[in-house]
């Protein structure tokens, strides 16, 4: 995971003009929400890693993170990572921890990674949505849990479309969507969105315009 930063500008701190024809119009959404509970045992251990070359690219920083992956998994066991600075691990270390590089392709040069202990979160923490950082964590867990559901078989099954007459294979796209939002004391709460449609004889971009414009197939 890796946060992005953009800097703010006049342009886009200006109030977003709305769409001729939108306004008023009212919009159908199915989403499948469930809750995640952290067993009374869990807990996330949140460490802070540093750079001795504080001026390396995202690029050359996921390199080296590289470098050093397996000797973190020796010392953490599993783990998550939040560029820049941030590591996620249910192992809790006796010691803060220094791995060295040797430089790699491209020309980088070697760097060392420091690895200290920033703070803990408990189960009671997590299930009342205090993650802050960690939430991440969740965030990991879910991908998997949902990954047999990331693709959708879209085709001539579905949908009658131009461009696969005569043909029978289906089309396989991305049709999966995962938010991860907390609810004041509610906790972690998950939502998972698969795209499908039953059988019609529109095309697919039809479909999709007229589900936004809410006309009933």
């Amino acid at each position: 995971f890796r946060d992005r930063w953009v800097e703010p500008t006049e342009r886009s701190l200006s109030p977003t003009s709305l769409v001729p024809g939108t306004k008023g119009k009212k919009c159908k959404l199915i989403t499948n929400c469930f809750r995640m509970v952290w067993s009374p045992k869990a807990s996330i251990n949140h460490y802070h890693y540093k750079l001795s070359r504080p001026d390396v690219s995202p690029e050359e920083e996921r390199q080296i993170l590289q470098q050093v992956w397996k000797r973190l998994e020796e010392k953490l066991g599993v783990f998550v990572v939040r560029c820049p600075g941030h590591i996620f691990s249910p192992t809790e270390l006796a010691e803060d921890v220094v791995l060295s590089t040797s430089g790699g392709a491209g020309g980088i040069a070697p760097c060392d990674v420091s690895v200290m202990f920033c703070a803990k979160f408990s189960a009671d923490q997590v299930n009342q949505g205090m993650m802050d950082e960690a939430s991440v964590v969740a965030q990991h867990l879910v991908k998997k849990m949902a990954e047999p559901m990331r693709h959708q078989k879209v085709g001539r099954r579905y949908f009658n479309n131009c461009a696969l007459e005569g043909k029978a294979q289906l089309t396989i796209i991305s049709g999966f969507y995962v938010a991860l939002n907390s609810l004041n004391k509610a906790g972690p709460m998950m939502q998972i969105d698969v795209m499908h449609r039953a059988l019609h004889k529109r095309s697919i971009i039809e479909s999709l315009q007229s589900s936004l414009e809410c006309d009933p197939l």
